[in-house]
């Protein structure tokens, strides 16, 4: 489905992503196809709401940081995932005080933009101990694991080994 940039699909976790991902789509100059995934339960969560700060002043980030504030010399995992698992593995993060673990998430998860990723990873260094994506949909298995594939040589460039988990389905 998706060859040569000539689509883009998007996963966004805040009201705020939605919005400017939405703005960026209608004040383009140029437009491909935008694929849009988001559950209803991003749409309902208070845990996924934004300030009118962010909605007036922010632009659409293709990964998003993760939320702790702490020096990244202490992360000794990454965890690199997209939608409503981040939720649930932030709130799983806290209750076992794991403040060890790094999230990110991919908002876009096509195309792969190497040069943002290999930011947001070389942030944590060579000493991390290893990157994990996870997802939250069996169908969408496909479409982050082609994203990713592109992150395992930034990972591996950096001393990161990307490592590949499935999350247990929702029941």
């Amino acid at each position: 489905l998706a060859a040569e940039d000539n689509v883009q699909v998007v996963y966004p976790t805040t009201a705020a992503q939605i919005f400017h991902v939405l703005r960026r789509q209608v004040i383009r100059k140029w437009r491909k196809p935008l694929i849009v995934m988001t559950p209803k339960y991003l749409l309902k969560a208070r845990s996924a709401t934004s300030s009118f700060e962010e909605l007036a002043t922010g632009t659409f980030r293709r990964i998003l940081p993760d939320t702790l504030n702490r020096p990244s010399s202490e992360v000794r995992k990454i965890v690199l995932c997209s939608g409503k698992i981040y939720y649930e593995l932030a709130e799983r993060r806290e209750e076992l005080q794991k403040n060890d673990i790094a999230i990110l998430r991919l908002e876009q998860l096509y195309p792969l933009q190497e040069r943002e990723l290999e930011q947001a990873l070389s942030i944590y260094g060579a000493g991390t101990g290893g990157s994990t994506p996870l997802r939250d949909k069996r169908e969408l298995l496909g479409q982050l694991l082609a994203a990713l594939s592109a992150a395992d040589g930034l990972c591996r460039q950096h001393g990161v080994n990307l490592d590949a988990i499935e999350a247990a389905p929702a029941g």
